[in-house]
């Protein structure tokens, strides 16, 4: 009786096969890279979107203000955003110097924390600058037909606009006014990162505290994109 072999190698169509799998694989692979900084930054954008709405509305139902306090844009540390109503004192006037967990009566009410050690693929800003500088979208908030209209070109380039790096675990001089309205403009920029590193073809948002317009989120499909305009949230 003949006993009929298979020779041990592969054949053409096994190899095509194989191919086509190692293929598909890396295209996913490819994909979920190059998707994971677009959902990480529209995921932190709404994240701190979504605190600073909880204080505007504590501070519209309560009649209150409710002031905002943050950890800075230190490189490598914890960003923190907390809100909560000042101290008030024996008159019903608030302490403006004494904000939320100043003391045990006046807690922290609300509370987000940004690890950049956790979130590779979105940073609140620039680490050493806290800003956008070394993105340089296009096109840049100061010359979009909405952003220009809401502020001036000084405003995106000034730190002390910058809602984290222009402020500290102390300071409570940002507050949302019982009308809901900030106390002062401020805004919130949220970089793409890829590998550790900023990169202009990533998405790039910023939310706006508007004493005049309220809260206001934009996202940016890609940073250096011109054709690829800024689109509200």
């Amino acid at each position: 009786m003949h006993v009929l072999r298979r020779d041990s190698g592969y054949t053409m169509i096994e190899l095509l096969v194989v191919l086509a799998i190692v293929g598909i694989l890396a295209y996913a692979g490819v994909g979920l890279f190059i998707e994971r900084p677009t959902v990480a930054v529209r995921g932190a954008t709404n994240d701190v979107y979504g605190v600073l709405r909880a204080a505007q509305t504590l501070a519209r139902n309560s009649g209150r203000r409710v002031a905002l306090q943050t950890s800075g844009t230190e490189a490598g540390r914890n960003l923190r955003l907390e809100y909560g109503f000042y101290v008030q004192l024996a008159d019903g006037t608030d302490d403006m110097t004494k904000g939320p967990g100043a003391t045990a009566a006046n807690p922290v009410l609300g509370t987000l924390t940004l690890d950049p050690t956790v979130s590779r693929s979105a940073q609140v800003g620039d680490a050493a600058t806290g800003q956008l500088a070394s993105i340089l979208p296009n096109p840049a908030p100061a010359s979009d037909p909405t952003l220009s209209k809401l502020q001036g070109s000084t405003f995106w380039s000034s730190s002390a606009n910058n809602l984290f790096q222009g402020g500290s675990t102390a300071s409570t001089a940002v507050f949302f006014q019982p009308d809901g309205l900030p106390s002062q403009d401020f805004y919130v920029p949220v970089v793409g990162v890829r590998s550790g590193v900023v990169s202009s073809d990533l998405p790039v948002g910023i939310i706006l505290g508007s004493q005049t317009n309220g809260l206001l989120a934009f996202l940016k499909a890609k940073s250096n994109d011109p054709a690829k305009p800024w689109s509200r949230q």
